[in-house]
């Protein structure tokens, strides 16, 4: 099968270097994402989300042509093509398709490994923003709640005079 199966395996090799070339792109707006939490830069993190939609899709277009290609590929072997592997294929494939294969998996897999690890941290800096938000918050509904100085609308009472940090009018 090694010499029929080269033009469909550098088409596959094609979709993987696709991929890969994706990813990086995605790597490369998680780690600008992670400065742009550091600075509370709302704008950035906009504009990042609106960078990323486009690659996601492309994304999702590649995986759709990667398991196209590896229908005729999952005929012969018997199995879904969401379960071809390519370790199957390698054994398939001409040694040199094979390690060109073997190879591209792996660059894939590192490479989606780190972006994973970025997200992470990412969603770790979040939430930790989120919680000093909702800390500091509570506070501030703690020490108006605690204060008689506010009337149960949030507003001054009578007795104050000047605006407090605290009032929903300052």
């Amino acid at each position: 099968m090694s010499s029929e199966a080269g033009a469909p395996a550098a088409e596959l090799l094609a979709v993987l270097e696709a991929q890969r070339a994706t990813y990086t792109h995605l790597l490369e707006l998680a780690q600008e994402r992670h400065a742009a939490l550091r600075a509370a830069d709302a704008e950035r993190l906009s504009a990042l989300a609106e960078a990323e939609e486009p690659l996601l899709s492309r994304v999702r277009r590649l995986e759709s042509a990667r398991l196209q290609l590896l229908r005729p590929w999952a005929e012969t072997l018997g199995v879904d093509p969401e379960a071809v592997t390519v370790t199957a294929l390698a054994e398939r494939l001409a040694a040199a398709d094979a390690a060109a294969l073997v190879a591209a998996r792996d660059s894939l897999l590192a490479l989606v490994r780190t972006l994973d690890d970025a997200n992470q941290r990412n969603a770790q800096l979040l939430n930790a923003c989120l919680e000093s938000v909702g800390d500091s918050v509570r506070h501030l509904l703690e020490a108006v709640q605690l204060d008689p100085r506010y009337a149960q609308s949030g507003s001054r009472s009578a007795q104050e005079a000047g605006p407090r940090l605290t009032d929903y009018r300052a």
